[in-house]
């Protein structure tokens, strides 16, 4: 119970910083802040999330790092795709390869993070 607690509480922490950019932007787009400029700090911070939660799983996990970054962005991005629906957003070219850059981004991560706790146990 306590395992599926702590998945959660990652999850939603995830989901509330989602939340939380989609709303400052938002705030922005209000402002007049230029639309392309908004979705180059949305890419920013979602390369920056993916990379940290990438980082974090593999670390905490017994698994290959490659297949510890499969699995946290099928997660996220599941999330991301939910949001995506809900919003009425379209599916394009871009959308594809933001997802694919995604991926790139938390395999990564997860193989750095991996290979950071393997060099430290060496020692």
């Amino acid at each position: 119970m306590k395992k599926y607690l702590s998945i959660m509480k990652k999850y939603g922490l995830f989901i509330l910083i989602e939340l939380l950019i989609s709303f400052i932007m938002g705030l922005f787009g209000l402002i007049g802040l230029n639309d392309s400029l908004s979705m180059v700090i949305i890419f920013l911070s979602n390369i920056i999330i993916f990379f940290i939660y990438g980082f974090i799983n593999s670390k905490n996990s017994n698994k290959k790092g490659i297949i510890c970054g499969i699995i946290t962005f099928l997660v996220l991005i599941s999330i991301m795709i939910i949001f995506n629906l809900i919003f009425f957003r379209n599916f394009s070219m871009g959308t594809i390869i933001y997802y694919i850059s995604l991926f790139i981004t938390t395999i990564i991560s997860s193989i750095i993070s991996k290979n950071k706790k393997d060099n430290a146990s060496l020692h």
